[in-house]
């Protein structure tokens, strides 16, 4: 006990070879560290892209939804152009070449909210008021499809 004390008291600083299994302990500590951290962010970021998909889907949607409400005569969808007759005006709803819904011939959103994904060019439209929009990747893979139903306030 005594020499431990001594040695404790001591100047002299580490060994090279205390330094070296220090070294080889932190690196097994970081390396596993690194193994449990990799799926975790996989897994955050595939949730990140999910809400934001979500997140998009949700906002076309709101204001297609809108403007359905308040239709005062039969929704129609003619070569991929949703039509929506209200009392004051015609609203057209279509998919450009790049996937940006348009309204009227002007974009619902800018561009860059859709963080390089767009949508489907074939909205989907049945008469019984509901129509489905679906999210592409950039390679055109389906990555999100969610179809919404809407009961126009005008239309018995």
């Amino acid at each position: 006990m005594r020499k431990l004390l001594q040695k404790l008291k001591s100047n002299r600083g580490a060994t090279l070879i205390e330094l070296i299994v220090g070294m080889i302990i932190s690196v097994i500590v970081l390396a596993a560290a690194s193994a449990v951290m990799a799926p975790m962010m996989r897994v955050f970021m595939k949730s990140n892209e999910l809400a934001e998909m979500n997140l998009l889907l949700e906002t076309l949607s709101g204001y297609i939804i809108a403007d359905m409400n308040r239709a005062t005569d039969d929704i129609v969808e003619n070569s991929g152009v949703i039509e929506i007759t209200t009392g004051v005006e015609v609203i057209e709803y279509a998919i450009n070449v790049d996937g940006v819904l348009e309204r009227n011939g002007a974009a619902v959103l800018d561009a860059g909210f859709y963080k390089g994904k767009k949508l489907d060019e074939n909205m989907a439209f049945t008469p019984g008021y509901t129509f489905t929009l679906t999210v592409l990747d950039r390679n055109g893979d389906e990555m999100a499809s969610r179809e919404f139903a809407v009961n126009p306030l005008g239309i018995p």
